[in-house]
């Protein structure tokens, strides 16, 4: 139904870093007031709200490893984080 609601299907695995506790992600949605969105990287994603592609879906919280600055350089400081990131790519 929604616009990018078989984009799952198209991919051989989504990875997703979620960090609840980022201070610029937990404000985002004070820009549109009406609306009050909240963000992906804020809250991550339930696998079971992909239908039967959320196996597909890897969510991680990384809120642990990064705390709450909204900065590259503490994802990559993180050993384990910068291993999963490095997996990730070609």
């Amino acid at each position: 139904g929604q616009r990018l609601g078989r984009a799952l299907d198209e991919t051989e695995r989504v990875t997703v870093l979620f960090n609840p506790t980022d201070r610029a992600l937990r404000l985002y949605h004070t820009l549109f007031p009406q609306e009050r969105p909240r963000t992906l990287g804020e809250l991550g994603l339930a696998p079971d709200s992909a239908g039967a592609a959320g196996r597909k879906l890897k969510m991680i919280n990384v809120a642990g490893q990064v705390g709450r600055a909204h900065q590259e350089p503490n994802y990559l400081r993180s050993g384990d984080l910068a291993r999963e990131i490095r997996g990730l790519l070609p």
